[in-house]
């Protein structure tokens, strides 16, 4: 204010431009005050150099501001896990994240996403003690009735039958601020970190780019460049436990990295979430051709039928090393196996879906 000489009309100008741009933004409610910190007008006390402002000073709206109140309603819970211990095999398995919504207690009925398996709380600690309660955003450690199929990047939430769920989103129209100079296109993979979770994402389209100047909407941008903020639609190659940004910051929001540096390039926010259905947008250019060898010809000429087998279970339960094992000796056996995982078989057919990690081993016949 020191510079425009503590000038009633200019402020008056500023502060309706101020609320103009809020009212673009989703009609934030602001409050504007004139200040000059270097001799603290209007920060602590109140300035004689601004007789015409009649609104709070600096230090009294902090002191008076209602801030948003966390989402604490059982319903809402959102518990992204980080880490699974457990100590010794007499101890359960305990499950430790950051309480992203919701209020969480002992004895609560809760179902882990994307699996679906449901258990019940019985111990739930915090850093300072042991509770019955917590209420977000509190870090807990918690145990479950049930040793379920739980890992890192998966999210608990209420069991309760009015529970509001998130979605298991496969595509994500989202708003994104790109930090870097290589510009973003369509096409483009990266890394995508939300919560604790960490997926590969493909820019499906670009809908349109911000005009920071006057909060403009251009549509059908090439590009975005360095500091742009867009509207773009992600896919993601697996899950993402989502909500809308507008509904919660934790589990609306995300980093993107890039894969090959381990930088982050951008950051966004979910407009909306969406299911992707097994066999939904398949690709119309791609048509299967049938083979001239039938099966049972096949399996004559090869010297043995076809099948396969799928090795399922926790991460790092030894899935693939059992797998390469089984492999190796059906080949010393005379056998033609083929080893994937099912990352692996979800990229080359994308009708392929696995709910939990998984190894596959097929013999050559099928």
């Amino acid at each position: 204010m020191d510079l425009i000489g503590f000038a009633q009309a200019r402020f008056t100008e500023v502060e309706d431009q101020l609320r103009q741009m809020a009212a673009r933004l989703g009609g934030a409610d602001i409050t504007v005050i004139p200040i000059a910190a270097k001799h603290g007008d209007n920060v602590v006390h109140r300035s004689g150099r601004t007789p015409w402002y009649g609104g709070p000073t600096l230090l009294e709206y902090l002191e008076s501001v209602e801030l948003a109140a966390p989402q604490a309603e059982a319903s809402r819970l959102r518990l992204p896990v980080q880490w699974v211990s457990r100590p010794t095999a007499e101890i359960r398995r305990r499950y430790t994240g950051r309480l992203a919504a919701g209020t969480l207690s002992v004895g609560d009925p809760v179902v882990s996403l994307p699996a679906g398996s449901r258990s019940t709380v019985t111990s739930l600690d915090t850093l300072d003690n042991e509770r019955t309660t917590a209420v977000a955003p509190l870090s807990v450690s918690i145990e479950l009735a049930d040793d379920i199929d739980v890992g890192r990047g998966d999210v608990l939430i209420s069991g309760a039958a009015h529970a509001v769920r998130p979605v298991l989103a496969r595509e994500l129209d989202a708003t994104v601020c790109w930090f870097v100079d290589t510009p973003l296109r369509a096409g483009d993979r990266l890394a995508l970190k939300q919560t604790t979770k960490t997926v590969r994402a493909t820019v499906q389209e670009l809908h349109s780019r911000v005009d920071p100047e006057t909060l403009d909407e251009l549509d059908s941008p090439v590009e975005l460049a360095l500091n742009d903020i867009g509207t773009v639609t992600l896919r993601t190659s697996s899950v993402v436990i989502a909500d809308a940004y507008a509904d919660n910051r934790d589990t609306g929001a995300f980093i993107l990295i890039d894969e090959s540096t381990n930088d982050t390039v951008g950051a966004g926010t979910i407009l909306e979430a969406r299911e992707v259905k097994p066999g939904a947008h398949l690709r119309t250019d791609i048509r299967w051709h049938p083979s001239s060898l039938d099966r049972g010809y096949r399996w004559r000429a090869t010297g043995q039928p076809g099948a396969t087998i799928w090795f399922t279970g926790l991460p790092a339960s030894g899935k693939s090393t059992i797998a390469v094992a089984v492999e190796r000796a059906l080949v010393e056996s005379g056998g033609w196996p083929t080893c994937s995982t099912a990352t692996t078989c979800a990229t080359a057919c994308p009708t392929t879906w696995v709910s939990r990690p998984a190894t596959a081993l097929k013999t050559s016949g099928g």
